[in-house]
């Protein structure tokens, strides 16, 4: 299979940290408790082979990333603020000496404002570490109890200025709402008590309550209540006045930055840009190529710690499951059609404020949107959920368009 790079050649590199003190009752992201300190030290190491095996002459694949250009790094969970920040210099040290980073390169690293200390948050700052994102969610203590949070807001507050001693220029708080209990007031007291640190990003994510979770099992037996939508749209609208009147653009659905400090490694995903995943359960976008690593930890070792096996055993991530045991311990890859990749900008394209690039797209695949959904794209300008903007540069959502993105993208793709 021939491997073709995007436009731009720079990658993104997420490295997953599976571990956590303690599991929120509405987490289903792939991490788990109960980790020990070897556990942890083992995994590390298995990372540390991953970046190896990518830096190597292995196959094709690889062969199309070693020495690239990388302009972001995500170190995320789970809960990395667990790793020593000596773990997080062996990561990133294994990374320099395999792709090309540079000062500008943005390094970001999650930390729950409970695992995390002024003497940690040096150490990663020294480390090269240069962006910090805290999961902060809410200030109020009835609200992180129900989330199963293991910090305070006072902790929030102690990360904030530690960080800020460290020499950390960029910080990003997660905030959520449609909590249960929670008020448009406490939300609101939320934002503005997150606007007194100062943040240079703010992510701001409505509570989904998914099946298999805590929360699931007691939405369904009705111990649980959420919000209602109504009750949800408003709290939304609410964030959305309260950062833009205080400096913030809210350039992507759910997340707002100051001027140039918008999140370069997620712009990554959104715009169809090639990222490398290391670790647990780990995806990567690669020349039109779906990869996704094993999910078993079991499993993932066995790849990392065998890596000659790693170029040969793919298996489809879409499709019929492989037969073979030997393939299904290893990392699956599923090329992209055209097709695919269209869908997939044009989905990740209407979460952007400015919307889906015109030019940009038919830079990458010779054709306009309207040339594939033009139907169902008059349709919803009709309808007032998709405009253009002034010159007719982007295709973008309208607010309207927002709150029913499901039935615009419904529509779309069936036109």
């Amino acid at each position: 299979m021939t491997i073709t790079s995007n436009a731009s050649n720079a990658l993104g590199i997420y490295i997953h940290i599976p571990f956590c003190i303690q599991k929120c009752g509405y987490c289903d992201f792939l991490s788990f408790t109960g980790s020990s300190r070897g556990d942890r030290k083992r995994y590390v190491d298995g990372l540390l082979e991953e970046i190896l095996y990518w830096g190597g002459e292995h196959d094709e694949l690889a062969d199309s990333l070693r020495g690239r250009p990388v302009d972001t790094i995500f170190i995320g969970g789970g809960t990395p603020s667990l790793l020593e920040a000596s773990e997080i210099d062996r990561l990133l040290g294994a990374l320099a000496r395999n792709f090309k980073l540079n000062t500008a390169t943005e390094i970001t690293i999650e930390a729950n404002p409970g695992t995390i200390n002024r003497e940690q948050t040096a150490s990663y700052r020294s480390a090269g570490v240069n962006r910090l994102s805290l999961g902060a969610q809410s200030f109020y203590a009835n609200e992180l109890m129900i989330l199963g949070r293991v910090h305070s807001a006072a902790d929030v507050r102690q990360a904030v200025a530690d960080s800020r001693a460290a020499g950390f220029d960029n910080i990003n708080l997660d905030l959520m709402f449609g909590i249960p209990g929670q008020s448009l007031k406490t939300w609101g007291d939320t934002l503005e008590q997150a606007f007194s640190l100062q943040p240079e990003h703010l992510s701001f994510y409505s509570l989904e309550i998914e099946d298999g979770t805590p929360f699931g099992a007691a939405f369904a037996t009705g111990q649980l209540q959420a919000p209602c939508p109504e009750t949800e749209r408003q709290m939304y609208y609410e964030a959305r006045w309260r950062l833009e009147s205080n400096g913030f653009e809210v350039y992507e659905i759910s997340n707002a930055a100051r001027s140039g400090r918008q999140c370069r490694h997620n712009l990554k995903y959104w715009t169809m840009q090639e990222y490398l995943g290391i670790g647990l359960g780990a995806h990567s976008y690669i020349g039109r190529n779906r990869l996704v690593n094993p999910t078993e930890m079991s499993a993932y070792l066995a790849m990392v710690e065998q890596p000659d096996a790693v170029g040969e055993a793919m298996t489809a991530v879409r499709g019929s499951p492989a037969t073979d045991k030997k393939t299904q311990d290893y990392r699956m890859r599923q090329p992209n059609t055209e097709a695919d990749d269209q869908s997939d900008y044009l989905f990740t394209g209407l979460r952007l404020t400015r919307g889906l690039e015109r030019a940009h797209f038919h830079n990458r695949y010779s054709v306009y949107p309207e040339d594939i959904w033009g139907a169902g794209i008059r349709r919803q300008l009709a309808l007032g959920r998709l405009e253009y903007d002034a010159d007719r540069s982007c295709l973008r959502l309208t607010m309207k368009g927002r709150d029913l993105m499901n039935q615009v993208l419904l529509d779309l793709f069936d036109s």
